[in-house]
């Protein structure tokens, strides 16, 4: 994926099997020389949020879209991250898939800290129990007036990541 866009939005669906698995989307990723990056993530158990890590760092109103994901489901998600100079500026939602798409962001955050990423990767992150899919990706650069212009996306690197049997 690209590594020296500054301005882009990011979306697609995903989905998980098990009410105790954590799953998300990862982006401004500086991985793999650094472990810094934002995440729209849900941790085994919770709703949808905005994270940063190393953690802190984001100024918001509430990093949580207050959307809890059911097993079976696909949940559409759309993440637009900008450098504005002084601050990343961050809005994200995430919906049922076949539902309406929320009119505004659930989730809106700055970043000021020094360091903070001004570009990056996007990814994908999981965690606890259960199967988890991504799929639909879209990836468009953003210009200065708002608009963009699709970014094609090499074909995703998969690995299969299982627990070792004793």
């Amino acid at each position: 994926t690209p590594s020296d866009f500054s301005n882009y939005r990011f979306s697609g669906r995903m989905a998980l099997d098990q009410a105790d698995g954590g799953i998300g989307v990862t982006f401004f990723s500086l991985f793999p020389q650094y472990t810094r990056y934002y995440g729209l993530k849900r941790d085994p158990g919770g709703a949808f949020g905005l994270s940063a890590y190393p953690y802190g760092g984001l100024s918001c109103g509430t990093q949580s879209t207050s959307v809890v994901p059911q097993p079976g489901k696909w949940y559409q998600f759309e993440v637009s991250v900008k450098d504005e100079g002084t601050q990343n500026r961050i809005e994200a939602s995430v919906w049922e898939r076949g539902t309406t798409r929320p009119s505004t962001p659930q989730v809106v955050c700055t970043d000021t800290t020094y360091g903070r990423p001004t570009g990056g990767k996007i990814g994908v992150w999981s965690a606890g129990a259960g199967q988890k899919y991504w799929d639909d990706f879209e990836l468009v650069q953003l210009d200065v007036l708002g608009g963009g212009v699709s970014i094609p996306l090499d074909p995703p690197v998969l690995i299969d990541v299982r627990a070792i049997e004793p």
